[in-house]
């Protein structure tokens, strides 16, 4: 019960905060009372009722909010994993290894197979690709950066519905 009770009491607190009510209430301790923990001096306004009912419908606070001193999260530069794919002509590509990386608003995936193959996939491809016989002018550097560096990429399974 008591995760329950948390994240009950993490929504409140978000809220109060987002409605810049005048109290911040510690809704985590067991204590029947309930006692102003710091004032607030802002008042409420529509857009923070906006901002609170997009929180709550799932919206990522990230995306809602500008960054903190931290900044951003910083994506991967790169992706590698193996290759799940359906096509049942292409089961010899199943289970391959593989890298992908950010190139120009597109996403180009090197399979590690001899001869490699080269993918590429445009922000509406979500599971397939088409198959290009070359990677673009100044990716093949980086994909050999890669390649030296693959530690360094976000470990992720890639599934695919068909290569065209």
């Amino acid at each position: 019960m008591a995760p329950v009770k948390y994240l009950i009491a993490a929504i409140a607190s978000m809220y109060l905060l987002v409605m810049g009510t005048s109290t911040l209430i510690d809704l985590i301790s067991d204590s029947s009372s309930v006692e102003p923990q710091a004032e607030f001096a802002s008042e409420s306004s529509e857009s923070e009722e906006e901002l609170l009912k997009q929180l709550l419908a799932g919206a990522d606070p990230t995306d809602l909010f500008e960054p903190t001193a931290a900044g951003r999260p910083v994506a991967p530069a790169c992706f590698s994993g193996e290759l799940e794919i359906d096509d049942s002509n292409l089961t010899s590509l199943n289970g391959a290894r593989f890298v992908s990386q950010d190139f120009q608003g597109d996403t180009y995936i090197t399979l590690l197979t001899l001869p490699p193959v080269y993918l590429h996939q445009t922000e509406h491809q979500a599971v397939s690709a088409t198959r290009v016989e070359e990677l673009p002018d100044g990716l093949y550097l980086q994909v050999g950066q890669v390649l030296n560096q693959k530690e360094t990429c976000a470990e992720r399974s890639l599934y695919l519905s068909r290569i065209d």
